[in-house]
Parts: structure tokens; C-alpha cells; sequence
């Protein structure tokens, strides 16, 4: 009986750190990037990008952005990143606060830069990638060029 106890007391104690384990590994990668904003919108905008006790603070003027990088946001990897995008109306200090899961677009081999891209109706794309939106490889590049005319339009 004693040794038909130690027995299982062995496959409990085996089958515990099995579990133990598997949990320790299968936790989300998280990997730190190097943070720009592009705006396509007439809008001021405000993107804050990563878990809640992680967020990076990154201003974008309206059809602008990408003047500037933010170091560092950490990110899970293969999971959509919270971003809450922050948007200045028309009027004088009338702010609205949008909440959102963004999955992430991985492009090119070079993971320098996560890239928020600020769209039109209150859209957000996220990308990883080492290439800037006017690289022709850039998703972002052929909606670059469409809306360099807006924005010349609107400096005028």
C-alpha cells in the first residue's frame, strides 16, 4: 500500500510540473519597438498604444506624422494591441476617446519600428516593420500617395 501511494504520489508531483510547465511557456512573447504615428486626417490626434500599465504617449498633427520616434513600446507578439486613440473635434476642447483591439501587421523581414497609422472614420492600422510607409513594399504607400493631394490641399 505504502509503495502504491509513493507511486502516485510521484505521477501527481510529474503531472504538476507538467502543467507548470506548459503555462510558463505558454505565455505571450512580448518584444520592444521603437513607436511613429502617421496621421491621414484633418484631425489632431493623440495615440496611446500598449497594455494598460505600458502605454506610449505619441502626437500626431493633422496629415503628419512620422517626424518623430517614441522609445520604447512593448508589445505581445500575434496578439491585437489596445490602442486608444484620442481625436481634438473642431470645436475648442472637445476631445472624444476611442478604445480599440488593433491587429498587428508584420511587414518586410526588419522589425525596427511599430507604425500607428491614424485613418480616416476613426480607423487605426498597426504595423512592425523596418520599411518607411513611402517604401513601395509599405502597405500604407499606394494610401500615402492618394492622400498627399488632401494634404496639399489642406497647407493651402
Amino acid at each position: 500500500m505504502q509503495q502504491k501511494t509513493k507511486e502516485l504520489l510521484i505521477i501527481a508531483v510529474c503531472i504538476v510540473s507538467i502543467l507548470v510547465i506548459s503555462l510558463y511557456y505558454n505565455k505571450p512573447l512580448t518584444k520592444t519597438y521603437s513607436m511613429e504615428v502617421y496621421s491621414y486626417t484633418r484631425e489632431a490626434a493623440t495615440v496611446m498604444l500598449g497594455e494598460e500599465d505600458n502605454k506610449v504617449i505619441m502626437d500626431a498633427l493633422p496629415y503628419n506624422g512620422g517626424g518623430a520616434v517614441v522609445c520604447c513600446v512593448s508589445i505581445k507578439v500575434d496578439k491585437p494591441v489596445p490602442v486608444t486613440l484620442i481625436l481634438l473635434r473642431e470645436e475648442p476642447d472637445k476631445w472624444e476617446h476611442i478604445n480599440m483591439e488593433v491587429p498587428i501587421g508584420y511587414v518586410g523581414d526588419s522589425e525596427a519600428y511599430i507604425q500607428a497609422h491614424i485613418l480616416p472614420e476613426h480607423k487605426v492600422r498597426v504595423f512592425v516593420t523596418g520599411y518607411s510607409r513611402m517604401h513601395p513594399k509599405h502597405p500604407m504607400n499606394a494610401y500615402y500617395e492618394h492622400i498627399r493631394a488632401e494634404q496639399d490641399a489642406y497647407e493651402k
